[in-house]
């Protein structure tokens, strides 16, 4: 290949200082480190924001939702990660003393309307075609005072076309009933954010192994999942993650499928 280079441009090259080559390798790679972690960076900056501005005084959803997607973020990214990662924030400032209960339930009910700004048409969006045939029952208690949680797995699942309904405070009878003469149910839900819950969850598993072959896969999440451990033992739930995706894939186990009958009256198409 021929020479392409101007004339006199390697001795100019080799006649620059080993300082300026120095500094110049250096503004690069800080260019370069920028362009990789840009999405990150983006990130922080939008939890940092959002941070700031369910705090304060006045607090528009509207508004905080269009600056955030100025930033430029989408909306699936402020859902999935920004809004989680404030609520994370708020968890450890309120555990260390840094926040009341009471900013922390106002910075919640804020973020939770946000999610509303973001995420309302989700709930009429068509199952994708990798997505069909998808139906989640949602059992919660009624005496968790932040359901920020609840709705943002909600909105990631209705996002992905699963149909998602929700029992508050239900016994073990009302829950298998649930499943068994309501619509066809694919996977059983349980979030939770306090280990006080955790015998609630265990309650409702004992009482649906009347259920037997026919009891969907039951799957655990929550702040809960932060602080406590062999949870699937102590409640005897198939599933403990906070991972929508991972969920979903376990619930779509074709072994699965194959040696468990589907609850409810029938499998046509909702």
């Amino acid at each position: 290949m021929s020479d392409m280079s101007e004339p006199g441009s390697s001795r100019r090259a080799s006649a620059a200082s080993p300082e300026i080559s120095l500094l110049a390798g250096a503004v690069i790679a800080r260019l370069q480190d920028r362009a990789e972690r840009g999405p990150d960076d983006r990130l922080d900056q939008a939890a940092t924001a959002l941070s700031r501005a369910v705090r304060g005084q006045e607090f528009d959803p509207v508004d905080c939702a269009r600056r955030l997607r100025n930033l430029p973020l989408p909306d699936i990214v402020l859902t999935d990660h920004v809004i989680p990662a404030v609520a994370r924030r708020l968890g450890r400032d309120w555990e260390t003393d840094r926040a009341s209960f009471a900013e922390v339930s106002v910075a919640s009910a804020r973020l939770q309307s946000l999610l509303g700004e973001l995420a309302p048409h989700w709930s009429d969006r068509l199952p994708d075609a990798a997505d069909t045939a998808l139906s989640a029952l949602l059992v919660l208690t009624t005496d968790e005072p932040h359901t920020l949680g609840p709705h943002l797995v909600t909105a990631q699942l209705r996002r992905r076309g699963v149909l998602v309904r929700t029992l508050y405070g239900a016994g073990p009878a009302e829950v298998a009933a649930a499943l068994d003469q309501g619509p066809r149910t694919d996977m059983v839900l349980f979030s939770c954010a306090h280990r006080r819950h955790l015998a609630f969850v265990a309650g409702i598993m004992s009482g649906l192994r009347k259920l037997g072959a026919r009891r969907p896969p039951a799957i655990l999440g929550g702040v809960v999942l932060d602080h406590e451990t062999a949870l699937e033992k102590r409640t005897g739930v198939d599933l403990v993650t906070n991972d929508v995706q991972s969920a979903l894939t376990f619930c779509r186990d074709p072994r699965r499928a194959e040696t468990a009958p589907p609850t409810g009256r029938g499998t046509k198409d909702r």
